[in-house]
């Protein structure tokens, strides 16, 4: 599937109606020109599917929370803070599930290149239970109270 959508990546997708993470396939945005000769990087992928509102886009270098540094980078998109705040609806179950914590709206993790690293990267299978881990220590200061 992802040779018939030209410059698609897989991202991990965290739910809000779902009790687990998910692979998806990211397509390029309609104004990512190809022909410039650059990789994608993550802002050049269609998020826009998975969010009704503003986005926030954070990029790990590091473990949350250490200094220990990581291979590959991840950008992690979040409904922007203002919306998550104004809405009581649309609460992520596979946040609530895998974590025991609060959030509202999805979450997309797209991942970076080693070398490139602002070059985006499908995730693989492998690298689930990591990014998982990266995932809880990013959203626990930001989870809602209960």
């Amino acid at each position: 599937l992802q040779r018939d959508i030209p410059l698609a990546r897989r991202a991990l997708l965290y739910p809000v109606e779902s009790l687990r993470p998910r692979m998806v396939l990211l397509p390029a945005r309609e104004d990512y020109d190809p022909a410039c000769g650059c990789n994608a990087w993550s802002v050049d992928l269609n998020t826009d599917d998975w969010f009704s509102g503003p986005q926030a886009m954070t990029t790990l270098h590091h473990f949350p929370g250490t200094d220990c540094c990581l291979k590959n980078g991840y950008d992690v998109f979040v409904l922007a803070r203002r919306e998550r705040r104004s809405r009581s609806e649309g609460r992520n179950q596979a946040v609530q599930t895998l974590f025991a914590l609060r959030w509202t709206g999805n979450i997309v993790v797209i991942k970076r290149g080693f070398r490139d690293r602002g070059c985006a990267l499908s995730i693989t299978p492998p690298e689930i239970s990591l990014i998982n881990s990266l995932i809880e220590r990013y959203t626990r200061p930001y989870s809602l109270s209960s």
